[in-house]
């Protein structure tokens, strides 16, 4: 595994333990997932994404809200995906499916830089 990539599994599981305090309050977790993709191995990850990581967010019940391309102020190599989770022990299980653990080691792991986020609805957002 790549040094920056267990460096954002750190931040990953930092932030659900700061996540941890305040799930109980909270009705659903969103997470935003965006990759920066090499050049070249764009229609690779997202035929991934789409054939054999959403197949497995659905066997778990992870509801995605979009998936998108950065097309105007960003990298045209930058891909997103904000799903959500009905909590922080949901999430934990479906990230820790073998499906997707085997895709990060071995599909994602040359072709992408992920930046994810942990986000909460706030009191005036549509989306809870």
């Amino acid at each position: 595994m790549k040094p920056r990539t267990k460096i954002a599994l750190v931040v990953v599981v930092l932030l659900a333990a700061a996540w941890t305090i305040h799930a109980q309050s909270t009705p659903r977790l969103f997470m935003l997932v965006t990759a920066s993709v090499e050049p070249g191995h764009m229609a690779d990850y997202q035929r991934i994404v789409e054939n054999q990581v959403f197949p497995i967010f659905k066997k778990h019940d992870v509801e995605v809200i979009g998936a998108f391309n950065s097309t105007l102020g960003g990298s045209s190599n930058e891909t997103m995906l904000l799903v959500a989770y009905k909590d922080f022990t949901h999430m934990q299980q479906a990230l820790a499916d073998p499906g997707i653990t085997a895709l990060q080691a071995n599909e994602f792991e040359s072709m992408r830089v992920l930046n994810t986020r942990i986000l909460v609805g706030t009191s005036y957002s549509p989306l809870k």
